[in-house]
């Protein structure tokens, strides 16, 4: 059976048979069980205790901005600015999260596992911060709920994520809670979609029957 991949020591594209060696490098392709050698057994002590290092650079730097900005809730939870802000301070916590922390070990997941990690996560922070940055309406208080808000919420995507990653690593098959939880995390956040939406409109149609009178 051909099995096109990657020599994980030296990259040499293997296009046969996954042989017992490397025939660039010469290195082992197989563990001591048998198993096919992948990237993520050579680098993952590496790829943990450097993504480590930048989490807690992330909290130590992103906590207190998150704070600054959340002083300013109250300006943003006024009127229709309520629909635009909570998602984009929801949004640019996530890319933030993504290009700080979320990349390489993602990439040394399979695909399955990829596919329901990238997404558990993406929709479950969604949900979490369109929830709880809603509470930086409130005066200065906002500032502490937001910097909680942004510290435990990424706390909990990059313990998510260490924990795929260390599951990939024992080869280990992905839980049917994982897939229920997609499920669910999905009709929670259509559902707090769906209501940011008809408030929109609601709004929009009392400020025109107000005009109008």
């Amino acid at each position: 059976m051909l099995s096109p991949r990657d020599c994980p020591w030296c990259r040499t594209r293997l296009t046969r048979e996954t042989p017992d060696a490397c025939p660039a490098c010469g290195r082992a392709l197989r563990d001591g069980d048998g198993n096919e050698l992948r990237e993520i057994d050579l680098v993952y002590d590496r790829v943990v205790a450097e993504n480590h290092a930048r989490f807690l650079r992330f909290l130590t730097i992103g906590t207190p901005i998150a704070g600054l900005v959340s002083l300013a809730g109250p300006l943003f939870h006024w009127g229709p600015a309520v629909v635009i802000a909570l998602p984009l301070f929801s949004i640019a916590h996530v890319i933030a999260f993504r290009v700080a922390l979320a990349g390489e070990p993602r990439r040394l997941l399979g695909n399955s596992r990829r596919f329901f990690t990238r997404n558990i996560s993406r929709w479950a922070f969604l949900l979490l911060t369109l929830v709880g940055y809603a509470f930086t309406a409130i005066p200065l208080a906002g500032a502490l709920i937001g910097a909680a808000v942004f510290a435990c919420v990424t706390w909990l995507a990059y313990t998510h994520l260490m924990w795929s990653l260390r599951r990939e690593r024992d080869r280990s098959p992905l839980l049917l809670a994982e897939k229920i939880a997609l499920a669910v995390i999905a009709v929670l956040l259509a559902g707090i979609v769906v209501t940011l939406l008809v408030f929109s409109l609601a709004l929009g149609y009392g400020v025109k029957l107000l005009t109008q009178n």
